[in-house]
């Protein structure tokens, strides 16, 4: 006789057991792709751009929010490890989700301006001032994805740490002491933080956190675009929706295979 099929879990038991994403199983599917820190209405849109005629169920509770559509889910969250670490954590406890690809924008450290709005598989990352700690900064962490080799995009090496504006190179002095007061990104200043290098503030982190609780179950990457020059903050709304459709199309492709 084979095993009952398990009982999907609702809104209730979810809330008990998933207490930071309070997601039930049916908003789940063995794919998911993830972002943080961007505009849900910017996302929501890029998603209908790229899986035009499906109306996905929602569901939000916290800073989660979980867009079902028939071949995976589309996750938002904040900025950040703190908001990455219980979402990994109830992914992998929920026993449903399998292969998790990170998207987003991008600053980028360097010069060539032919980077911006282009978007890049990140395939070696460095952790530079955040939540998750390494024994060795400039210990490349990578993803775990089959079918990497097949992508029709780029690959670049990217940083990220756990702050926005202290992580660039300023004359302003309110950086300037956030980076002689904090010794972890004084290291990455000096070791990790170079040229033509995206930066971000999760993509290490994630791929450190879905190596540690996914225990080997788990595959996940990082596709990310170049919204602009560290520095210039005043460009990364312009090329942010269209980075966010490109990453949602490449993902998906990247899924089928």
């Amino acid at each position: 006789m084979k095993n009952p099929m398990p009982k999907l879990i609702g809104r209730k038991t979810a809330l008990k057991i998933r207490p930071n994403t309070g997601v039930p199983d049916r908003y789940l599917s063995s794919d998911l792709i993830l972002c943080s820190g961007e505009d849900a209405r910017e996302l929501s849109k890029s998603a209908q751009e790229v899986v035009p005629g499906e109306k996905a169920a929602h569901y939000h509770y916290r800073c989660f929010h979980f867009w079902k559509y028939s071949k995976f889910t589309l996750a938002l969250t904040g900025i950040g490890t703190g908001c990455l670490e219980p979402l990994i954590w109830e992914m992998v406890e929920s026993g449903i989700v399998r292969r998790i690809i990170l998207i987003g924008t991008a600053g980028y450290i360097g010069t060539r301006s032919d980077r911006h709005g282009q978007v890049y598989l990140i395939h070696k990352a460095y952790v530079a001032g955040a939540g998750i700690h390494v024994r060795k900064m400039t210990s490349a962490i990578k993803p775990e994805f089959a079918g990497l080799d097949k992508l029709s995009i780029q690959s670049l090496e990217g940083i990220a740490g756990d702050y926005y504006y202290a992580l660039a190179k300023s004359s302003d002095a309110r950086i300037l002491r956030a980076q002689a007061s904090d010794p972890v990104l004084a290291e990455a200043m000096r070791t990790v933080r170079k040229g033509d290098r995206l930066v971000d503030m999760e993509t290490p982190q994630f791929y450190k956190l879905c190596e540690i609780f996914g225990d080997g179950k788990l595959e996940y990457a990082a596709i990310r675009g170049v919204a602009n020059t560290q520095g210039a903050w005043d460009e990364q709304t312009q090329f942010a929706a269209s980075i966010l459709t490109e990453c949602m199309r490449q993902s998906i492709g990247l899924l089928a295979q």
